[in-house]
C-alpha cells in the first residue's frame, strides 16, 4: 500500500492501521457468534472488496476519504483473516486435531475396554475407523 500517496503522516497512517486491527477482530468474534462464520467471512470479504473498488474511483483531491476507504478495508481483511483462522480450525476433523499431545492408542479394537474411540473423543461412535 502507497501510505505516502494518501497525503498524511506515513507514521500516522501506519498507527491507524494498527489500531483498527483490534477492534476488526473484536467485531468478528461477536458477528461470527451472532451470524455464523460463512456468513461473517463473506460480508468481511466483499466489505474490503468495496472498501478497494470505492477507493478506486475517489479522486486523489479527497485524501481523507481515500484514507477512509482504505481503514475500514483493512479492518474488513483483518476480520476475514480472523474468521479463515476460526473456521479453518473447524474443517479439520477431530481425529487430526487430536494429533497433539498423541494418545496411546490399542494395537486392536478388542483392547479397548470403553465404547469410546481411542482419539479421545467421546462423540465417536466407531472407532474400528482409525
Amino acid at each position: 500500500m502507497d501510505l505516502q500517496g494518501f497525503g498524511f503522516n506515513v507514521y500516522l497512517s501506519q498507527v491507524v492501521f494498527g489500531a483498527v486491527d483490534i477492534p476488526a477482530k473484536l467485531l468478528s468474534v461477536l458477528v461470527i457468534s451472532g451470524l455464523g462464520r460463512r456468513l461473517a467471512q463473506g460480508g468481511a470479504l466483499a466489505l474490503a472488496g468495496l472498501c478497494i473498488l470505492a477507493n478506486i474511483f475517489v479522486p486523489g483531491e479527497l485524501p481523507a476519504l481515500r484514507m477512509a476507504f482504505a481503514v475500514v478495508g483493512k479492518g474488513a481483511l483483518a476480520a476475514s483473516f480472523n474468521c479463515a483462522y476460526i473456521f479453518t480450525g473447524e474443517l479439520f476433523p477431530t481425529v487430526i486435531r487430536w494429533v497433539w499431545p498423541a494418545q496411546p492408542r490399542p494395537s486392536s479394537p478388542a483392547q479397548s475396554s470403553s465404547n469410546h474411540c481411542p482419539c479421545a473423543n467421546p462423540a465417536c461412535i466407531n472407532p474400528t475407523l482409525h
